[in-house]
């Protein structure tokens, strides 16, 4: 039933994708089914959007080239170069769910080259991010400039599949509602009453941390020391007294591609703060005054929301930055969208 009910989908779809295009033969056809039917709702707006673009392949030696299992650092060998660039905590974090011949499979080679620029070469077409898990990329399309750029590249014979970039758009917040209930929750008592020392050490972070019971922990001298966090956020401030340099593993700004997650010129001037707050609460460490529930994990640090009002968060950059925490030997991963 269910597979009848996709066919019957599929086909009223293609038919209202039709309706919008010239005559097509049976072969354009065949082409236009690989639009999806919310990425067709743009062919007719006339305005620049993002696309995923996926592949059926990661070349046609990559699962010849991974049976083989060549260490050999060339170009020719993907197996090879994708091995190298892991970083090693990656594959021994992996080693602990997987055999060893398993380490690395498809999945971790990158999407081919040659068919990312067969696509680009399309006119009005633009690359924005990558997507080894996924075997695919997002591009921006100028529909106006090449109202016909999708079925351009549904065109090519290694593409599967065309999808909308999908995003959500913020709902504004009740400040007030949300001020009293944070400070409804801030004003519950601690669970154990705090001892001069405590008080010194935690300041003002004594409250909330017993809350949880991670005071507990910490005496236990369970901080977090040797946990890789990745923070994928809307940036942060790394000059303050409770972020600690020496415990930046690495860092990645996914909306400038760049390596630096600060603030920059073009921000808006609510970028840091959150993801600064965010990384304050897990790892801070300004004795006195601020102590987070894990005070000593490392960091890798990923910026990737932009916090304009209504701006459309994307789904392409957090891609982007997962796949990057993998990579880089992550343990855990703070996400805030």
């Amino acid at each position: 039933m269910k597979s009848k009910l996709t066919g019957l989908f599929g086909c009223l779809f293609v038919s209202v994708l039709l309706l919008a295009l010239p005559c097509l033969d049976a072969t354009e056809t065949d082409v236009a089914a690989k639009i999806t039917a919310i990425a067709a709702r743009r062919l007719n707006e006339g305005e620049t959007a993002k696309f995923w673009v996926s592949f059926t392949d990661k070349g046609k030696d990559a699962e010849k080239i991974l049976q083989q299992k060549t260490q050999l650092l060339d170009q020719e060998d993907p197996w090879g170069a994708i091995f190298a660039r892991f970083e090693p905590r990656a594959l021994e974090r992996r080693k602990k769910v997987l055999k060893e011949r398993e380490l690395l499979s498809v999945d971790d080679l990158d999407v081919h080259e040659k068919y990312i620029e067969a696509v680009v070469s399309v006119h009005a077409v633009s690359l924005v991010s990558r997507s080894r898990w996924l075997n695919s990329i997002s591009v921006s399309i100028d529909l106006s400039q090449n109202p016909s750029a999708l079925l351009d590249i549904a065109a090519l014979p290694f593409v599967s599949e065309i999808d909308r970039v999908h995003s959500y758009k913020r709902k504004l917040l009740n400040t007030n509602t949300e001020a009293q209930k944070r400070d409804s929750f801030l004003s519950r008592p601690s669970r154990n009453e705090p001892t001069e020392e405590d008080l010194a050490f935690y300041g003002q972070s004594y409250d909330q941390l017993d809350q949880i019971n991670v005071i507990a922990l910490h005496k236990r001298n369970i901080t977090g020391k040797g946990v890789l966090v990745l923070m994928i956020d809307s940036g942060f401030n790394k000059d303050i007294p409770s972020f600690q340099e020496s415990r930046l593993v690495d860092e990645h700004d996914f909306i400038n591609d760049d390596d630096d997650v600060s603030h920059q010129n073009g921000d808006y001037e609510s970028q840091e703060p959150h993801g600064t707050a965010t990384t304050s609460c897990v790892g801070g460490y300004d004795a006195g005054y601020l102590i987070g529930a894990a005070y000593e994990v490392d960091f890798l640090l990923a910026k990737t929301e932009i916090t304009e009002d209504e701006i459309q968060v994307e789904e392409d950059y957090w891609v982007e930055a997962i796949e990057w925490g993998e990579k880089k030997g992550a343990d855990l991963v703070s996400s805030s969208l």
